[in-house]
């Protein structure tokens, strides 16, 4: 159950690696109100007389706004297991930073899932094949 009106509030997410087996977990910070207005507003910008979406990359950096730590050791950076905890051999104080640069594709779906609102469940979908 949602404990709603608590500042500050964490979840944890799993996303599944799309370049590997691996499930990565995160601890994640719901965004407030203003944090989503914002990244609305700044999800489409104007290019002259064109509107450019840059959606892949506003919703990897909106991620890395709320990310408050890595809860698994599947992501190695350097040959050793990156960490958020500053006790772990594996931490580094930009470890938000190595991730939006190194590894875009995880952050991306946690950006769209918590600030889009979107969300999937294909165990719901029909199958259109069948």
């Amino acid at each position: 159950m949602r404990e709603i009106g608590v500042k500050g509030q964490t979840v944890v997410v799993n996303i599944k690696d799309p370049f590997c087996d691996d499930t990565h977990s995160f601890l994640v910070r719901i965004p407030t109100a203003k944090e989503v207005s914002k990244y609305l507003a700044e999800m489409f910008k104007r290019g002259g007389k064109n509107i450019v979406a840059n959606t892949f990359l506003h919703n990897a950096k909106s991620a890395v706004t709320i990310l408050e730590g890595i809860k698994s050791e599947t992501i190695a950076y350097e040959d050793r297991p990156l960490s958020s905890e500053p006790d772990n051999s594996g931490y580094r104080e930009n470890w938000r930073e190595i991730l939006l640069e190194n590894a875009p594709e995880i952050l991306a779906p946690i950006g769209n899932r918590f600030f889009a609102g979107a969300s999937i469940e294909t165990e719901d979908m029909m199958d259109p094949l069948g």
